[in-house]
Formats: structure tokens, C-alpha cells, sequence
């Protein structure tokens, strides 16, 4: 028999807890194991809570995302700073996640669709099958139930898990804050296309789409190119083991592993931001292309007609300061300013007849190609500025400029909490190899014996 039998009071720890947990064998009490403790079968669980991080941090990602939507749809409604109010809504939101998994039933409840697997394949006690050191329960959020035979292995195991978390927790908060700018300039865009929708439509909602698409797609490809040279050059060097980290999936680690390929190249969270940047960054280089006009439509008749002969004059006028091209806006203000002046005697009519229009509004002026061609010529421009050649300026709506320094900051971060973790994995597979494996050997029972 390869795989040992679980006891009574084994511990358990999930892939992503904070905390340890035991088995509490209840469901047979005939068959002993190690030094007298009872078999546990696949009906075994525990109905403690592991405090699940997983879910702590979906709650602070969840809630920097509902606040940056907030932004979007009513900038106005934030008043403390966006990169100010996404990173409260994260802690927020992380403390609502943490009352939620440290309620007792949250991890039965999210482990009761799955049983244990595998199990034995033949034996089984009081007509349950008997659980082994492999067994595992699945959750539906993600992570996995596994057994322990030591404390010290659980311990280690769990501490990983900690560190990792506050770690990510930290990260998130901060990436909030810095999330500021690209939520403000998603919301400018957005408020652009509501006033353009309202007051223009749909060509120049298009046009200013168009415009603002060639600036976003620029800025995109940029920071996407940036990301991957860096990445590169990350490869290159020792700097880039620490920056990539390493893998803490507790279940990997034990059965000895290797690391997972790496994740989808998107990033929901990271590109959304990135998305957010270019927005703002199209928006700002593409402007205010809404203006005012004023129209005014000149109309004169004079009209004679006597016994002797008759005389008729028209003539018609404009004067408009309203760009070539322009898309007016559907609802503008017209006045009409009639004036008439008419004559008449016993030799004939005189008649003499003046009309104003005047017509006043806002204008969309749609950019041209050379400007559209612009627009990617100053992005780079714009983009290499904010990249190179700025500070970072911290204020309650985000971080504003310094993008490189920003960047090896992140990195750096991610550089000193993936070594701190490396150390951390250590101590898991040393404990795995003395104290785990001491405390294995303590099951003597094996399959014929039963």
C-alpha cells in the first residue's frame, strides 16, 4: 500500500487558509490506527473555518473595481480623490471579506459539493471508504483541503500562506491607489461620449470614438511593449527570479511539483488599469472639441409697384463664425427678428421687408486625418514624457507621472516579498521532510492488517 490512513485529529490546511485546522473522525468507531486514534473515512470533515485569503482578496478587488465604476459613471460623486477612495474601498472591501470567511459554516458550505478524492479504492471501514494521505477536497472558489500528519508541516505550511497574503493584500491597496488616474480618465471619456450622445449624436459621438481609439490603441501598445522588453531584461538577470516569484501552491509543493506555466498574459485587474491610462491619455491628446457658433441668416425684399412700373429686389446674407465641417448640435437656439417697413399712396405701393435669423449653438469639430495622425505622434511624445522623464506626483486622486520609477517600485516590491516567501517555502519542505515524515512513520497499520 502506497498511501497511509488518515487518524483522528490529522490536520488539514487549504491551499489558500490562514489557518489550521484538524479532522474529526465521526463516522465509524471500530477501526484504530496510531497509537489508538480512529480511521477516518470519507464522511470525515471539519466544520471549523480556514479563513479563506482568497476570498478577502476578491473582496478588496471587488470593491476597488465597484468604486472605480462609481468614478466612471459619476465622477462627481467622489470628492476625497479617486486613487484616495479606491484604495479605502479595497480595505473596505477586505474587511467584508474577512467577517465572511471567519464565519464558522463559510468553508463547509463552500467544500459540501465535493468529497474527498481519491480514496481507497478497495477498503473501507464500517462501509465507508478510508481516507489516504492524498486525499483532498476541492472548493469552489479555487483552493483545495489537504491533510497534514504534523503540526509543525501545518504550521509552516499556514505561516507561507500569511505572509503571501498580506503580501497580496498590501499590493492590492496600493495598486488601488495608483489605479486613480485611469478610473478619472475612464470617467472624463465616458462623460465626453453622454454630452456628445446628448447633444450630437451619433456622428460625432463616432468621430470623437474614432479619435480617441488611436490615441488609446497607441498608449496600449506602448506600455504593453514596455512590459515585455522589461520582462526581457528581467530574464536576463538574477533580478528576474525574484521579480516572477515562486510558487506557493502548498499541494505543489509537497508532491514536489514543478512551477505552473505561467498565467494568461491578460490581467483583468492590471489591464484595466492600463486601459483606464490609455483612455485618459487619448482623451488628452485628442481635447475639447466642442465649440460655440453663431449663425446669422440675412434676408431683405423691397418691392415697388406703381401705375408707371414695378421694381423688385432680394437679396440674402450670412455671417457665421461656425467651423467647415462641424457637426452642430441637434437642439440649437434660433431667434427670428422680423422687420417690415411698407408704404403706400394713391400712385402706387412701396414695400420694404428686412428678416433675421440668428442661430446659436455648440459645434463638434471632428479631427482631420492629419490630426488623427497626430494623435499617435503625440502619445508616444506624451507617454515617453510621463515614462522618462517625470516624478511621481502623490495626490488623493492617484500618482501622476514618474511612470518608471512607479514601475521599479512595484517591482521591487514584488522583488523583497517573493524573497521573504522563498525562505518560507524552505521552511515547509524541511518541515515536510523531518517533522512530516517522522510523523507519517508512526502509522503502522497497513492494508492486510485490517
Amino acid at each position: 500500500m502506497k498511501d497511509l490512513y488518515v487518524p483522528d485529529q490529522a490536520y488539514l490546511v487549504c491551499t489558500e487558509g490562514l489557518k489550521i485546522q484538524q479532522i474529526k473522525v465521526n463516522s465509524q468507531q471500530t477501526i484504530f490506527i496510531a497509537h489508538g486514534k480512529l480511521a477516518a473515512t470519507i464522511k470525515d470533515r471539519t466544520s471549523a473555518n480556514f479563513i479563506c485569503a482568497k476570498m478577502i482578496i476578491a473582496a478588496a478587488i471587488a470593491a476597488a473595481l465597484i468604486c472605480a465604476i462609481v468614478i466612471v459613471a459619476a465622477p462627481a460623486a467622489v470628492t476625497i480623490g479617486a486613487g484616495a477612495a479606491m484604495a479605502a474601498a479595497a480595505a473596505g472591501g477586505a474587511a467584508v471579506g474577512a467577517m465572511l470567511a471567519t464565519v464558522p459554516p463559510t468553508c463547509a458550505l463552500l467544500t459540501m459539493p465535493n468529497d474527498w478524492a481519491p480514496v481507497h479504492p478497495r477498503v473501507k471501514f464500517e462501509k465507508k471508504e478510508a481516507l489516504i494521505a492524498k486525499s483532498i477536497v476541492p472548493c469552489i472558489l479555487g483552493g483545495k483541503v489537504l491533510i497534514q500528519y504534523s503540526k509543525e508541516a501545518a504550521q509552516a505550511a499556514v505561516d507561507m500562506k500569511r505572509k503571501e497574503f498580506a503580501f497580496k493584500l498590501a499590493f492590492v491597496i496600493a495598486a488601488s491607489y495608483l489605479a486613480g488616474p485611469a478610473a478619472e480618465g475612464a470617467g472624463t471619456a465616458v462623460t465626453t461620449v453622454r454630452g456628445l450622445m446628448s447633444a450630437f449624436r451619433y456622428r460625432a459621438t463616432a468621430s470623437y470614438l474614432g479619435s480617441l481609439g488611436i490615441g488609446l490603441g497607441t498608449n496600449f501598445a506602448l506600455d504593453r511593449t514596455k512590459d515585455e522588453a522589461k520582462k526581457w531584461l528581467y530574464a536576463q538577470t538574477p533580478v528576474g527570479e525574484y521579480v516572477e516569484g515562486y510558487d506557493t501552491n502548498i499541494d505543489n509543493i509537497r508532491n514536489s511539483v514543478p512551477k505552473a506555466e505561467e498565467s494568461s498574459p491578460i490581467d483583468p485587474y492590471d489591464d484595466s488599469k492600463r486601459f483606464g491610462e490609455s483612455t485618459k491619455a487619448g482623451h488628452d491628446h485628442v481635447g475639447n472639441r466642442v465649440g460655440n457658433y453663431e449663425t446669422i441668416d440675412y434676408e431683405s425684399r423691397t418691392i415697388a409697384n406703381s401705375n408707371t412700373g414695378g421694381l423688385e429686389e432680394y437679396h440674402t446674407d450670412r455671417v457665421s463664425n461656425a467651423t467647415p465641417g462641424a457637426i452642430p448640435e441637434r437642439n440649437p437656439t434660433v431667434n427670428n427678428l422680423p422687420g417690415n417697413d411698407i408704404y403706400s399712396d394713391q400712385s402706387g405701393t412701396y414695400m420694404h421687408e428686412e428678416n433675421y435669423r440668428q442661430e446659436t449653438g455648440r459645434e463638434y469639430r471632428p479631427m482631420s486625418a492629419g490630426e488623427n495622425a497626430g494623435v499617435a505622434g503625440n502619445t508616444i511624445k506624451g507617454w515617453s514624457k510621463d515614462y522618462f522623464a517625470t516624478k511621481p506626483k502623490f495626490k488623493p486622486g492617484g500618482v501622476e507621472g514618474g511612470g518608471l520609477v512607479m514601475d521599479v517600485a512595484q517591482d521591487a516590491y514584488k522583488g523583497v516579498t517573493n524573497m521573504i516567501l522563498k525562505d518560507d517555502i524552505k521552511n515547509y519542505v524541511n518541515a515536510l521532510q523531518t517533522a512530516e515524515a517522522a510523523a507519517k512513520k508512526s502509522i503502522k497499520v497497513v492494508e492486510d492488517e485490517i
